[in-house]
């Protein structure tokens, strides 16, 4: 029987050999990929640092054309108003303007009327030359009585009063208009004067207009070219975004035909298994026959037990620790994820994220021992299984166990645990896949791209 169970480790042993050395070697390409989009992620940090200082520039610019802008506003509001009290004070001036020219037609009047009278006290003279006389002394030597003397003095006193007293009159009427003239004229000045003051000031303001305006022009062509490099920059992310999702893409692709390939290597290594399983039991069973004693149940079962379910595996002999679900999320190496890192987080990636729903059954890769099982504030509910030639593997943020026991021996395909998102350091369900190699499983130094063994 000893010699028979070795013979089937054997068979298995060569088989496993054979259906891994057969597996496409995917790690080449996805290693470089990973690589390149980690060259990109760097790329983006450092573009996207450029983007804030741009847009900090731009913002600053827009602060600043704006407060230009009020400026300019105020002073053509200023500029404005001086038009409207130019405006006001120019309408009191053709005011005056009219005044004037109805005085000056007045006083036309006024010296016309002067004029008319003194050529009427001028024909009333003669006529009192020609008919009374040059004088009083005249008029009374040349009355006939005294009472006609008395008439003609007195005629001559009441003609001379009311010369006197229109000429006085008129002569009174012409120096009050050209007064008035003179009063209105200087109001003219006055204006014109406060004319001159406001459009000195205006034109300050407009000249300060002016200046602000070229300001502004210079301000808004750095505006413009801080547009423009932030466009461009925009458009090298958007490139850098693109190339990273056809690259993940392409490596989701990978991992589809890697497993594929080793669905049907497991298919093949199965068929194969099984038939080697039952001509081995058929040979017990005639061997049995021969010698004469009866195979049991637990002889046939013993000849499966020989030999642990592995299903295919990696470039090592390693399967994939969440079958049916293959699109990672975060990779092994430097991470920029701000989301992740604001969780507290190491900025170092110690292995990879694979997107899969909460409570999917995960397995364990190879054969080995549970040398750790527990829940870690960070991590969550972890389990670590050491394989044997200093290889650990490590299940992060699982939702519970399937098994709990540190010394506990676990076959390559076992669940070991169900995912899930638990830990600070989650920021949805997934499994975090660790591997590394060495004594220490809990020495950075010792963690390995678990990719590289897929």
């Amino acid at each position: 029987m000893r010699l028979f169970k070795r013979t089937i480790r054997t068979i298995i042993a060569l088989m496993l050999v054979l259906a891994l050395a057969a597996v496409p070697v995917f790690a080449d390409e996805q290693d470089d990929l990973e690589a390149r989009n980690a060259e990109l992620e760097a790329q983006i940090a450092d573009e996207e640092a450029k983007v804030e200082e741009i847009q900090a520039n731009i913002n600053d610019l827009e602060e600043y054309i704006s407060a230009l802008q009020d400026e300019m506003d105020n002073i053509r509001s200023i500029i404005d108003d001086y038009e409207v009290e130019k405006g006001q004070k120019q309408n009191k001036i053709d005011e005056l303007n009219a005044t004037v020219a109805e005085l000056e037609e007045k006083i036309a009047e006024e010296e016309a009327e002067i004029a008319h009278q003194y050529d009427l006290m001028k024909l009333r003279i003669q006529f009192l030359y020609e008919n009374v006389g040059t004088s009083y002394i005249e008029a009374i030597f040349s009355s006939a009585s005294f009472s006609e003397a008395v008439e003609k003095v007195q005629y001559l006193l009441e003609i001379s009063n009311y010369d006197r007293d229109i000429m006085v009159k008129v002569q009174g009427m012409l120096d009050q208009v050209k007064a008035d003239k003179a009063t209105v004229e200087d109001q003219i000045v006055i204006i014109e004067d406060e004319m001159a003051e406001i459009e000195l000031l205006q034109d300050a303001q407009e000249a300060q207009e002016e200046l602000y305006a070229e300001v502004q022009a210079l301000q808004e062509e750095k505006l413009a070219e801080q547009v423009n490099e932030l466009e461009s920059s925009e458009a090298i992310l958007d490139a850098f975004y693109a190339e990273i999702a056809e690259n993940e893409a392409r490596i989701n692709e990978i991992m589809a035909e890697f497993e594929a390939e080793q669905e049907r290597l497991r298919e093949e290594a199965e068929a194969e298994y099984w038939a080697e399983v039952e001509a081995r039991q058929q040979e017990l069973i005639a061997q049995a026959e021969e010698e004469g004693w009866e195979v049991t149940q637990d002889d046939l079962d013993a000849i499966e037990d020989e030999v642990p379910y592995t299903g295919g595996g990696g470039s090592e002999g390693f399967i994939w620790p969440c079958p049916g679900y293959y699109t990672i999320t975060s990779y092994f190496g430097p991470r920029y994820d701000s989301d992740v890192l604001a969780t507290g987080a190491s900025d170092f990636h110690q292995g990879v994220d694979i997107y899969c729903p909460e409570g999917t059954p995960l397995v364990a890769i190879a054969d080995g021992k549970v040398v750790s099982s527990y829940y870690s504030g960070g991590i969550g509910y972890t389990v670590i299984i050491y394989h044997g030639d200093g290889i650990f593997s490590e299940y992060h943020h699982m939702c519970q166990y399937a098994v709990v026991g540190v010394g506990e021996t676990v076959w390559q395909g076992e669940v070991v645990g169900y995912s899930g998102q638990t830990g600070q350091y989650c920021t949805g369900p997934h499994l975090h896949f660790g591997m590394s190699a060495g004594s220490d499983a809990y020495a950075l130094a010792n963690f390995i791209n678990p990719l590289n063994y897929y």
